[in-house]
Formats: structure tokens, C-alpha cells, sequence
């Protein structure tokens, strides 16, 4: 009778361990399960989405396998292993720090802020800054191509990378051969990104006359990366020593208003107004008079003979637009000259 009594309170102890023990092992299957909701839930969102554009039923459905495996990837977060073995092929020069390299930008390229945490981003400037001025060209490029995708990836990045902005401007001021053409584009392209938040340090680096020294050489993407850089550096001027950072530029820039790419001329144009608006204010007559006497430029004529163009651009509203800001800049120019 006794055995029996111990055998049942042997069973209920143990049923009751079991059931104190369920509570804590089934909190690992409910996140698993809520994981699991919110990937079906991106893959729905996603069917919905090429649904609404014609896109045909069975593109999804031999597509889903593959999304659902780079959500799946894209959710878990960075192994600090692989973070420490990245940084760690980042030490080597030359080709030696191509494998890292190329593994860091597939990684960026992917990468987000929250499976990018375990990134030591601090430790991997300093390293892409110095491979950006190795000799090997690929491994510049690929330098020069982590920064940019590190700005993309992690936001809060951007006062590390500015860092680089001496080494970037000296990728693209220097060009001695083809091949680092395309550095020099990868790093303009960097430099673009910086200018949002760093135009002033890319001012003070006189970073407006070396990202136009070869600007006919680039493409025009590259170009329009250039004076998108020009335009920010414009809005940072507040003095006279940062007009003459700047100065040197303005011939190039009016010679863009003559472009046939579009975006070209709208930067130019926005170069050309943010100089005569801040020249307006401090009462700079020596700033205009400079813009009047580079490489011939004697008045509206040199802009508005251009405007019409009827062989380059289609008549129209943007026509029209372009031919009233330019009579605007002129029209400042030529009464600060009177005064």
C-alpha cells in the first residue's frame, strides 16, 4: 500500500516537473512561430505587389522559395565571427585583401541595419581607407565600393567615412590611366553620398575643383555625382575663404549650362542661383564681377543663345522653366553690377 502511495506521489512530482518545465521550452517555438508569421506575411505582401502589376502566377510561385530564403537570411544578424574574419583579410595589401573585400561589399550590398550589428564599421574604415590608396587598382576600386555600400547600409556610418573624403578626392583628381577611370567614378560616387552631411569638409578640401579637373572624362552619371558635389559645397559657403575654395569652379560650371544632359544643366543652373543668391546677401560685388570675367562670359546672351537649342531639347515646359531661372540669375547679376 505504502509502494503504491510513494508510486503515485513519484508520478505526480514528476508530472508536475513536466508541467512547470513547459512554460519555459515553449517560448523558443513561439518566436519561431512569429518569425514564421512575418516572413508569410512579407512573402503575401510581396505576391499582392507583382499581382498588381500584371506580373503572371506562376512567377511568384517559382520565386517564392528563393525570396523566402534571402528574408530568412536577411532577419538573422551578423555572426561576430565572420565580422572578426572580414576585418581580419582587410589587414592584408594588395590582392591578398581582394577576398575580404569582396566579401565585405556582398555582405553590405545585403546588409542592413539589423543584421549589420554585429559590424565593427570603426575598425573597417581605417583599413578601406588605406587599401583605397594601395596601387593595386582593383583593390581601390573595391575599397572605394565598400565605403559607398557601408553609407547605404548603416547611416550612422557617415561620420567615419568621411574620413576618407582626402583619400576619395585624390582618387578622383588623379587619373594617369584608363583603368583608374573607374575608381575614380566608384569614389565619386562615395563622395555624392558624403556631400548630403559633409560638404563642408569636402569644401575645405578644395574638393570642388578636384572632382571637376577631368569631368569631360567621366560618364554621365559620374558627371552628375561631380556637380551634385559642387551644388552641396555652394550651400556650405559663408565666407569669402570659402568662396575662394569654390572660385576656380565656376568656369566649369558655366560651361555645363551648355551641356545636353539635362541634369547636368539643372545642377549648374542650382550652382549658378545658390552663388548669386549668397553673393545677394553679403553684398560681394567682387564675387559677381568674378563670374562675369571667366573664360568670356560678358552676359545673358552666353546662357540664353543655348536655351534655344531646338536640335537638343524638345520645346515644353522644361523649356520654358530652365529660360526663367537663368533670366532670374542674370537679372541679379546684372543689377548687382549697376549698384
Amino acid at each position: 500500500m505504502s509502494s503504491q502511495q510513494n508510486e503515485s506521489t513519484s508520478g505526480g512530482g514528476s508530472g508536475s516537473g513536466g508541467n512547470a518545465g513547459a512554460p519555459s521550452g515553449s517560448s523558443g517555438p513561439n518566436d519561431q512561430n512569429e518569425q514564421r508569421d512575418r516572413r508569410e506575411e512579407d512573402l503575401r505582401r510581396l505576391h499582392e505587389m507583382f499581382e498588381q502589376r500584371g506580373l503572371p502566377s506562376n512567377f511568384f510561385s517559382s520565386l517564392a522559395p528563393r525570396m523566402q530564403q534571402i528574408l530568412t537570411s536577411t532577419m538573422m544578424p551578423m555572426p561576430n565571427s565572420r565580422s572578426n574574419q572580414v576585418i581580419e583579410q582587410l589587414q592584408h595589401q594588395g590582392i591578398g585583401a581582394l577576398p575580404g573585400l569582396t566579401e565585405l561589399c556582398e555582405m553590405l550590398c545585403m546588409g542592413n541595419e539589423e543584421n549589420l550589428t554585429g559590424f565593427n564599421y570603426r575598425q573597417a574604415v581605417p583599413l578601406l581607407i588605406n587599401l583605397l590608396q594601395d596601387t593595386e587598382i582593383e583593390v581601390c576600386q573595391y575599397s572605394a565600393r565598400a565605403l559607398t555600400y557601408l553609407l547605404d547600409s548603416l547611416p550612422r556610418s557617415s561620420h567615419a567615412v568621411a574620413e576618407a573624403i582626402p583619400a576619395l578626392l585624390s582618387r578622383v583628381a588623379n587619373i594617369h590611366d584608363d583603368a583608374l577611370i573607374m575608381v575614380a567614378e566608384q569614389s565619386l560616387s562615395c563622395l555624392e553620398k558624403l556631400s548630403q552631411k559633409h560638404a563642408r569638409q569636402i569644401l575645405a578640401e578644395r574638393g570642388p575643383d578636384q572632382v571637376t579637373t577631368f569631368l569631360d572624362f567621366f560618364s554621365i552619371v559620374a558627371q552628375r555625382h561631380s556637380l551634385a558635389i559642387v551644388v552641396a559645397c555652394t550651400r556650405s559657403i559663408s565666407s569669402q575663404n570659402d568662396f575662394d575654395q569654390i572660385k576656380n569652379t565656376i568656369p566649369i560650371i558655366i560651361s555645363r549650362l551648355k551641356s545636353s544632359d539635362k541634369k547636368s544643366i539643372e545642377f549648374a543652373i542650382q550652382a549658378c542661383a545658390i552663388i548669386t543668391e549668397k553673393s545677394c546677401h553679403r553684398e560681394s560685388n567682387n564675387q559677381i564681377d568674378f563670374i562675369f570675367q571667366r573664360q568670356g562670359f560678358n552676359g545673358p546672351n552666353d546662357m540664353f543663345d543655348v536655351r534655344y537649342n531646338f536640335e537638343t531639347f524638345e520645346v515644353g515646359w522644361y523649356h520654358l522653366f530652365v529660360t526663367l531661372f537663368v533670366t532670374q540669375i542674370m537679372f541679379q547679376l546684372i543689377m548687382l553690377r549697376s549698384v
